[in-house]
């Protein structure tokens, strides 16, 4: 059961190098590591080897990765836990500096061959089809309420049957490190964090509903369109991801009554977590970035329709006063992105670390 639970673990490293290995490759053509291109550069010698070397550099780091982890998980847990964090940490280093070091390479070919906007380019307004249809409505998000509603229940019927001391914790062995006496405040432990999932995942979906769309001047009507898919399929995706993960901490509720083992427990979140990750993989390779994958003009501009390389700082922060927008389309990456010029960005990420360090406050208070 423990080494079911540790190559899920490796399964999750495995996911996530993947995603950063097949970032490249899901952007629109008017964008090669955050910097604005010619569309009909994408496929050029010189971008295609860029990205086809980014991709199997990081893939080979997730390898190595993932190699040296499963090495320390045979040698004992305790260097498996540690070789786990340390490779995690490092892909993502190792990742971000290759993008950090191809996107000045195309930067400075960019210079060189005088890519750049034409004077007096415009951003077309354009209305989304009617055969697009729209986001489910946020009320869907009043499921959490359910899932948290039936694991409080679960824990009153159990209450009476919760063992004096419930474990709380276990080490990568499957040993309980942690018990926490029986009282209400346990029976709340899990409903709690479904509580602070729920409301940050409600969030993710109402920023998506009122993010900017991405839409290319020189193809407004098709671009809208993917975009509006786009946009429908990954609130979609949200909500369901959202709502198993919270579902699936039932089994905490579970597990504190006594009826299910912690480490069972353990497992049907790690299993839940892989699916969702696989699912993710899948979805966007299926539509890249904005709908870029559902399908590019029969023949990409030679021109940069809009150029605003300046207000992308590594090109991966946004900061631009004059756009009122507040929630942008990532330049590396699947989703979307804050506008760090807008107040009101600064406002949700201090209400952010004002949440987090209630949970953790609060789950030390009831696991005590």
């Amino acid at each position: 059961m423990n080494i079911l639970y540790e190559v899920m673990l490796l399964v999750i490293v495995g996911f996530t190098g993947v995603l950063l290995g097949i970032t490249p490759m899901l952007l629109k053509h008017s964008e090669v590591f955050a910097v604005t291109v010619p569309p009909v550069e994408f496929h050029s010698p010189e971008l295609k080897s860029m990205r086809l070397r980014y991709c199997a550099l990081t893939l080979a780091a997730t390898a190595v990765a993932l190699i040296v982890t499963a090495i320390c998980l045979a040698i004992s847990e305790n260097a498996f836990f540690i070789a786990y964090t340390a490779s995690t940490l490092a892909l993502v280093v190792v990742s971000f500096a290759l993008y950090l070091f191809f996107r000045s390479r195309v930067r400075a070919l960019k210079e060189e061959r005088g890519w750049a906007a034409q004077p007096g380019a415009t951003v077309s307004a354009v209305i989304t089809p009617a055969s697009v249809k729209k986001p489910p409505s946020i009320w869907w998000n009043l499921l959490y309420v359910v899932i948290v509603a039936v694991t409080l229940v679960i824990g009153i019927v159990y209450y009476p049957h919760m063992p004096a001391m419930v474990p709380m914790n276990t080490d990568l062995a499957g040993k309980v490190i942690r018990y926490a006496p029986k009282s209400f405040g346990v029976l709340l432990f899990a409903p709690m964090i479904q509580v602070f999932f729920g409301v940050i995942m409600t969030f993710v979906f109402w920023m998506i509903g009122r993010a900017r769309r991405d839409i290319d001047p020189a193809h407004p009507l098709t671009t809208a369109e993917h975009s509006a898919l786009f946009t429908r399929v990954q609130s979609i995706f949200m909500l369901v991801f959202g709502l198993a993960l919270a579902g699936s901490m039932i089994a905490m509720q579970f597990s504190m009554a006594g009826k299910l083992s912690i480490n069972v427990a353990g497992l049907i979140i790690i299993v839940v977590t892989v699916v969702l990750m696989a699912a993710l993989v899948w979805i966007s390779l299926k539509y890249g970035q904005s709908g870029a994958r559902l399908g590019h003009p029969a023949q990409d501009s030679d021109e940069v329709a809009r150029d605003d390389d300046r207000y992308w700082k590594l090109g991966v922060l946004y900061f631009n006063p004059d756009d009122p927008a507040l929630f942008v389309p990532k330049r590396f990456g699947v989703g979307w992105t804050n506008n760090f010029a807008r107040p009101m960005t600064w406002v949700l990420a201090g209400g952010l670390v004002v949440l987090c360090v209630g949970l953790v406050w609060a789950t030390r208070l009831l696991g005590q």
